[in-house]
């Protein structure tokens, strides 16, 4: 949904409140970057991310449903060497390291390239409860499979 208005993160949570009726089980706010953010004059930005999180969290408590908040990185540096941008982790996401934190879960999607022989790394990099909803750990050489929606492995010469 792309509304006509402002957007901040109290007013997502507002209409985020529809996951009851819907019974809905997950809820995404994608992204946090294009978010009109205007915090009290009083908070600086690490602490505004930080209670904006902790809003999301007892949102997701209240109302029995995942929450999931996309967020980009800062702008990464290309590697002089290989000329590749690294793999961001959840302390290169703009605006705090409450990013890396905070969340009870941390993913991190990277693309090697845009063109069709890149390959897509997913890696769990944070999992508070492991044991419980999962545990840090990768996955690599991974293609989008556009038919089928979702990530598959990369098909080697090999087979």
């Amino acid at each position: 949904m792309v509304p006509h208005e402002d957007v901040d993160p109290a007013w997502a949570l507002e209409r985020a409140a529809a996951v009851r009726r819907f019974e809905a089980d997950v809820l995404v706010i994608d992204p946090w970057n294009e978010m009109d953010h205007v915090r009290p004059s009083d908070m600086n930005l690490t602490e505004y991310t930080g209670f904006a999180i902790k809003q999301f969290k007892k949102f997701a408590r209240k109302h029995r449903v995942h929450l999931i908040v996309v967020a980009h990185p800062a702008k990464l540096q290309r590697s002089r060497e290989t000329g590749r941008y690294p793999t961001p982790s959840l302390y290169d996401i703009s605006d705090s390291a409450h990013w890396a934190n905070k969340p009870d879960i941390g993913v991190v999607i990277h693309r090697e390239s845009l063109g069709p022989d890149g390959t897509t790394t997913i890696k769990v990099a944070k999992a508070r409860y492991c044991g419980v909803i999962g545990s840090p750990g990768e996955v690599t050489g991974l293609r989008w499979n556009r038919e089928a929606t979702r990530y598959e492995r990369k098909e080697t010469d090999d087979a």
